[in-house]
């Protein structure tokens, strides 16, 4: 039912704050937003812990747990098998705005990161990539606040999932640009959009590379 392909480019599988209904255009990411719903105790976030010892197998691939350091770093805690498989590479301990292929992609990650933990809100958005043969492939991610460790960094769960078929050594290469962001309001409002950085020619540009 969750297979790493199953996806939809129409807004047919949504989150519902109330309000506003968001897209998800994934099965994968429809069920992990449900499954964090399903971890908070009333009105509060889930917490870290809680996800930890709750793991779902169809979902705990996709999975990647990102703290939020204040000096501006986002490293990973979490890295699941399957964006093991596609990354080429285990990037617990690394710090993804390292990783990004831009600064303009580090410049929009540390946004987003900084916007979901500093205001309580979830993102889904759209990761343009390239892969080891130049090929051009999307990720869905759905990213979630949650409360962390006692005395330990903000942090922030995902669950990011290919949407197109690669070969099975066809790596993702370059990670560049984000598109169709939208906040999801999980109790405490939403913040302000600021313009992308990232630009399609930024793809074009590791294409070429």
């Amino acid at each position: 039912m969750f297979a790493d392909l199953q996806a939809k480019d129409g807004p047919s599988m949504v989150a519902w704050d109330g309000q506003i209904m968001y897209p998800f255009r994934t099965e994968l990411n429809r069920a992990f937003y449900e499954h964090w719903q399903s971890l908070r105790t009333g009105a509060d976030l889930p917490y870290l812990k809680d996800f930890l010892s709750k793991p779902q197998p169809l979902l705990q691939p996709h999975v990647v747990i990102k703290d939020i350091l204040p000096e501006r770093g986002v490293i990973v805690r979490l890295h699941g098998t399957r964006l093991v498989e596609l990354a080429g590479e285990d990037l617990t301990g690394q710090d993804l705005l390292d990783y990004s292929d831009t600064p303009e992609m580090a410049d929009d990650l540390w946004f987003f990161q900084r916007g979901i933990v500093d205001h309580r809100v979830g993102l889904s958005v759209l990761k343009q990539t390239v892969t080891a043969s130049g090929r051009n492939v999307r990720f869905e991610e759905a990213s979630l606040p949650t409360a962390p460790f006692p005395g330990g960094p903000p942090c922030v769960i995902a669950c990011v999932v290919l949407m197109e078929e690669v070969g099975t050594n066809d790596t993702v290469s370059h990670m560049l640009t984000y598109s169709d962001p939208a906040w999801i309001d999980v109790g405490w409002g939403i913040p302000a959009f600021h313009p992308l950085r990232t630009k399609p020619i930024d793809l074009q540009r590791a294409a070429g590379a």
